[in-house]
């Protein structure tokens, strides 16, 4: 286990609804870490910023509000109509742009540089079938081959970007920059950045720690009591300590958002721990 004081890098893994495992694991054990660089990617980008800034519980409770009042993750009775079949980008943009305010915002430029991951496609394909194509490869080799960090698609030619999200003016921007970098069709929209077709990040690394473990000794919060990491030199990882309540996508039950959460709290809780008796 690396010294907390020695950290210099952290990074936020992918995971959607999972990532609220980060959030509690952060409320216990964040005390202990001043890193100069954050890594994110996907939800992880939404918690990374929640986190540094001290709003994690702010955007638990909106988005537990919101799940409360979402009875399905799928509205079938809005096939042919104006509102979405799917409310998750409406809800995910929603609890982003709620929750931030001015004082975030300046808190992430006063805090450590977080950079967001996006994931590009390759060149001249068309929006959805890079999509259907991109999402598909990271899937079948997510589940079958069982590789946290994914390679197909960077074969296929899918490129990543970093962004700052420290650098973004204001909370529209944050949600834009999160929203692409979680961009997953079609429960999310197609979706562009600076005129470019844009897809979630962790379709080419849903654990961005080469990034920055360059800058020294980095953690990398994962999303999934099952994942595992190739042993790389400088890196530690955490993970929760059991399977999280929660599915990756599920935008209609407070009550297992609650309870990834918590999860993650007593993680943490239990990271301190061992480092006292270390």
């Amino acid at each position: 286990m690396l010294e907390p004081s020695s950290i210099r890098a952290i990074v936020f893994s992918g995971g959607g609804c999972r990532c609220f495992w980060q959030a509690g694991f952060w409320e216990e054990a964040g005390h202990l870490f001043e890193p100069a660089v954050i890594a994110s990617v996907s939800a992880g980008a939404a918690f990374a910023c929640a986190a540094v800034t001290g709003r994690s519980r702010i955007v638990l409770e909106e988005f537990k509000r919101r799940t409360d009042a979402n009875p399905s993750n799928l509205h079938l009775g809005n096939v042919g109509r104006q509102d979405p079949v799917f409310p998750h980008y409406e809800m995910y943009r929603g609890t982003i742009v709620e929750t931030t305010t001015p004082q975030m915002l300046e808190a992430l430029r006063e805090g450590p540089e977080i950079y967001v991951m996006l994931t590009h496609p390759p060149n001249g394909w068309h929006p959805a079938v890079a999509a259907a194509v991109g999402l598909l490869s990271y899937r079948i080799e997510r589940r079958v081959v069982k590789r946290v960090r994914p390679r197909w698609p960077r074969r296929l030619g899918y490129r990543a970007a970093m962004v700052r999200a420290d650098q973004c003016d204001n909370a529209s921007d944050l949600a834009d920059l999160i929203l692409q970098s979680s961009c997953a069709p079609p429960l999310m929209p197609l979706m562009q950045r600076d005129g470019r077709n844009v897809l979630d990040g962790a379709l080419v690394d849903s654990v961005p720690v080469e990034q920055v473990s360059h800058h020294g000794p980095t953690l990398v919060l994962l999303s999934r009591h099952d994942d595992a990491l190739p042993i790389l030199p400088g890196v530690t990882a955490v993970r929760p300590s059991a399977p999280v309540p929660i599915a990756l996508w599920d935008y209609a039950n407070p009550e297992r958002v609650q309870a990834t959460f918590d999860l993650g709290r007593k993680d943490g809780a239990a990271y301190v721990r061992r480092l006292a008796a270390s």
